[in-house]
């Protein structure tokens, strides 16, 4: 435990971190970092989260190192990664690497290649300045990508374009979230990918006809200054191989805080150190028994290939209960489409015959209902399975609400 003082106020950090999860560190490519809330009263959780893969048949998470804080900034965030760096020499004698900065050629991949995070920018720009002050501990050294400055002259942004990457889960929750229309929607997520040959066309369409609530989203983007580049792979210059292989959520992350929390939540400072240290010996030995013994912790097989396909399952379900969804609202809209109809089959009748002030008011009562009708039903146009046919409309016979108004099924 130490206290430091950040922009003036007193601050307390406690970095915690075995020998054996320092050596694991070394020789991570893909690491993951995330907050924790509620482990212990008092304190946030900073943790360091890896998929160990040496056992190929048992992939295990495994949080390599775990940092109780006061606060979540930047400067916090820098301190938090320098402390791992100086815990990592003297545990193992050897710096913790970064590609970016120790690798000697595009082609060469030694130490931490990717980092996922959510889009915290405390997280994310604390990264930055340790990495800042990293590269002015090493010699001068042309930058890999752009050759024409060195590794000293990079900025915090600067280094966050060569190692960060964003959840796409997050992202994705994020613009459901945003209170724009279906198509903006869609041209949000798709700035989420590798490639865009429209990206700034498509960013003019989401601001021109996104609404408020799409413009704050953009606009969030561009002021993080890290979040672009790191949900689009053409916009960063983490290599093209490391983008591909490196996980696209930060699913291992919450895995670890999922595992931490069986162990107990709103724990006291030292009560939250003991239970997350025999969680943590503990993975590292069911590790150590996989490899000499070949013993397992589970009857299941964890290897990348049944991921993929538990992956592949949930996302197939998780379409299913979609389409389902979206059937049943469009059987509720051709219900309510033919009972609107019928409503202004009856009025226009009565209208007709009978002229009366009551009878009109009616008549546009029926007129306005069935207009909210067909507009509701015209928005779920595309969706659904397609084993239900959405009734549109035809155009009616007197450029008007037709006595006799029909159907087509799209």
């Amino acid at each position: 435990m130490a206290e430091v003082r950040i922009k003036g106020v007193s601050q307390r950090i406690c970095v915690c971190m075995t020998p054996e999860s320092s050596r694991a560190l070394l020789d991570c490519r893909y690491i993951q970092t995330d907050i924790a809330f509620k482990r212990v009263k008092g304190y946030l959780e900073f943790e360091l989260t890896v998929m160990d893969d040496k056992n190929p048949t048992s992939r295990i998470t495994r949080i390599l190192s775990r940092v109780f804080v006061t606060e979540e900034s930047a400067e916090m965030h820098a301190l938090i990664f320098g402390k791992i760096s100086e815990l990592v020499k003297i545990d193992t004698g050897e710096e913790l690497k970064w590609r970016h900065l120790h690798a000697k050629t595009l082609d060469d991949f030694p130490g931490i290649c990717l980092v996922s995070v959510d889009q915290h920018r405390g997280q994310a720009k604390g990264l930055g300045m340790h990495l800042q002050s990293v590269a002015k501990s090493l010699p001068t050294t042309p930058d890999l990508h752009e050759g024409h400055i060195t590794i000293q002259e990079l900025t915090d942004y600067d280094h966050l374009k060569r190692v960060l990457r964003l959840c796409t889960i997050h992202l994705s929750r994020n613009i459901e979230k945003t209170g724009t229309t279906k198509a903006i929607k869609a041209k949000m997520r798709s700035l989420v990918c590798s490639v865009n040959p429209k990206w700034d066309e498509t960013v003019a369409e989401i601001r021109a006809e996104g609404g408020t609530k799409a413009n704050n989203w953009v606009t969030d983007k561009e002021d993080s200054k890290f979040a672009f580049p790191a949900m689009c792979w053409e916009k960063s210059f983490i290599p093209k191989a490391i983008w591909d292989l490196g996980e696209r959520t930060t699913n291992i992350s919450e895995s670890g805080h999922a595992d931490t929390n069986r162990e107990g939540t709103g724990c006291s400072l030292v009560g939250g150190y003991l239970r997350a240290l025999r969680l943590d010996v503990l993975k590292e030995k069911t590790v150590e028994v996989g490899l000499m013994f070949g013993v397992n912790p589970a009857y299941e097989r964890k290897t990348e290939e049944a991921r993929t396909v538990r992956m592949l399952k949930r996302k197939s379900d998780t379409q299913l209960r979609i389409c389902a969804s979206e059937d049943r609202s469009i059987v509720d809209a051709n219900k309510k489409l033919d009972a609107s109809a019928g409503k202004v089959k009856r009025a226009r009748l009565m209208h007709d015959t009978n002229g009366t002030v009551s009878s009109n008011s009616a008549y546009a009562a029926a007129l306005k209902k069935y207009d909210l009708a067909v507009e509701n039903s015209v928005q779920l146009t595309g969706t659904g399975s397609g084993n239900v046919h959405l009734q549109i409309p035809v155009m009616h016979e007197y450029g008007d609400h037709s006595s006799n108004t029909s159907f087509e099924n799209v």
